[in-house]
């Protein structure tokens, strides 16, 4: 056990002087003390207590990075899968996008003639008509 700092002398005269007796002040700073000693951690109870604190944190930190580590792959997984289905519904949409230009371009081309046909009929009537 570790030497308190407690002037027990000095407890009991100062016991003493309140009415005590001897006897029963050195009884009472005896207890005191004994209570004290049972109740106090020593420096190397505390410094057993503070490494294994210490040791606690490490495997902590340890498993925290572990998990993060874990998280981030696991993240940059889902980033990656989600980066891929968003280039392909791209490449779908730029497929459509050009079939549908195609399309256009079929149906311009077919409304130009039929224009063309038609203002061809109405020209050949208007010659027949004045001609």
């Amino acid at each position: 056990m570790t030497e308190l700092a407690l002037d027990t002398h000095k407890f009991v005269k100062r016991l003493m002087e309140s009415g005590f007796t001897e006897p029963q002040a050195e009884t009472l700073a005896d207890a005191q003390m004994a209570f004290l000693e049972s109740r106090l951690a020593t420096k190397d109870e505390l410094r057993a207590v503070h490494e294994g604190l210490k040791a606690e944190i490490a495997e902590l930190r340890s498993e925290m990075h572990s998990e993060i580590s874990a998280l981030r792959a696991e993240m940059q997984a889902e980033f990656a899968a989600v980066r891929a289905e968003m280039q392909a519904e791209f490449a779908a949409v730029r497929a459509e996008m050009t079939e549908l230009r195609s399309e256009f371009s079929v149906m311009l081309i077919r409304s130009q003639i039929a224009t063309g046909a038609a203002i061809i009929t109405i020209l050949s009537f208007i010659n027949y008509l004045t001609g």
